[in-house]
């Protein structure tokens, strides 16, 4: 569950009927008429709960979990709820599932564009190991220049100290 607040919304509380605003995102209530709503166990989950129906006794989320086709899973073969009916899989299995393909490209190795060593990229936009990116993050890099591992004073032309002064004192003689 998301600890982040819901936004506040304009609404017409369908209870009282008045104009107000509410962080419920489910339901068009007004926080007077919602403390005044009655709340009840739910006797699968046992929190206390508003709108925990009289015929069932299950909260919504409850209710629509029951409401979920039992069976066989088509990867673990365990018997209980399906989550995922497109694949028929348990609630386990759907969320392995969902790990392998968000972590799929994760482990993709490519070489460094700087070192030219093979590694996880650090960045997305980027092909560059976590130690490059750490230097360059920290102001060190391969001068354009000179060739040379040092710290980079012109970031835009990746120059060092000597090298931009070298290039900026041939700019104003002309001779680039």
């Amino acid at each position: 569950m998301s600890k982040k607040p819901s936004p506040i919304r304009q609404i017409t509380c369908e209870v009282c009927g008045r104009q107000c605003q509410t962080e419920h995102k489910n339901r068009d209530i007004c926080s007077r008429c919602h403390h005044k709503e009655p709340s009840v166990l739910c006797i699968s989950c046992g929190n206390r709960k508003h709108l925990v129906s009289k015929d069932t006794g299950l909260c919504p989320r409850c209710a629509n979990i029951a409401a979920l086709p039992k069976g066989e899973c088509a990867r673990c073969s365990q018997f209980g709820i399906i989550f995922n009916q497109q694949d028929w899989l348990c609630k386990v299995c759907t969320k392995n599932a969902r790990r392998r393909i968000r972590n799929k490209n994760k482990h993709t190795k490519v070489a460094c564009s700087v070192c030219g060593k093979m590694c996880v990229p650090r960045l997305i936009t980027r092909a560059i190991c976590r130690s490059c990116s750490i230097e360059e993050r920290q102001g060190r890099g391969i001068c354009a220049g000179c060739g040379k591992h040092k710290v980079i004073y012109s970031t835009g032309k990746r120059l060092c100290k000597r090298c931009n002064v070298v290039q900026q004192s041939a700019d104003h003689l002309g001779w680039s």
